[in-house]
């Protein structure tokens, strides 16, 4: 642990700065070079992050009208978010992203064509009778 030296021009140090990072102890300021770690991350994150990489490729090279119809199109798809509200919605180039990246998880990995976002269907259940099977922990829902 270096310790830190004042002078009469810095007095004080403390927070990072580039790869040292300056911190007290017991009224005392020290100072350490931060550890660099090269994480490469899973194969699965690599993978998605390929895929990623190609889906903002294949963004940049859409046509600028193709851009404005999935800017419409996102208009209407409310942001998973907060704040969760009617005002608030994702950008188009956000809904182009998950299209492309539900499609390559699907295995079907392509340029997706400008859509509405499709609203998952309402349902409901209505519980009739709810029975528990004892000492098994099950319960039975009918």
């Amino acid at each position: 642990m270096p310790k830190f030296h004042p002078t009469p021009i810095i007095q004080d140090c403390w927070s990072s700065i580039g790869n040292i990072t300056f911190y007290h102890r017991n009224g005392q300021c020290f100072y350490k070079r931060k550890p660099y770690t090269q994480y490469r991350g899973t194969a699965a994150q690599l993978d998605q992050a390929q895929v990623h990489h190609r889906a903002i490729l294949a963004w940049q090279q859409l046509p600028h009208t193709v851009q404005l119809q999935w800017r419409e199109l996102a208009k209407s798809v409310p942001s998973h978010r907060p704040p969760y509200d009617d005002i608030h919605h994702i950008s188009g180039y956000n809904l182009f992203v998950s299209a492309y990246h539900g499609f390559a998880q699907m295995g079907r990995e392509h340029i997706p064509v400008p859509q509405p976002y499709p609203l998952f269907p309402v349902s409901h259940l209505q519980l009739l009778q709810i029975d528990s099977a004892g000492s098994s922990g099950s319960v039975s829902l009918r």
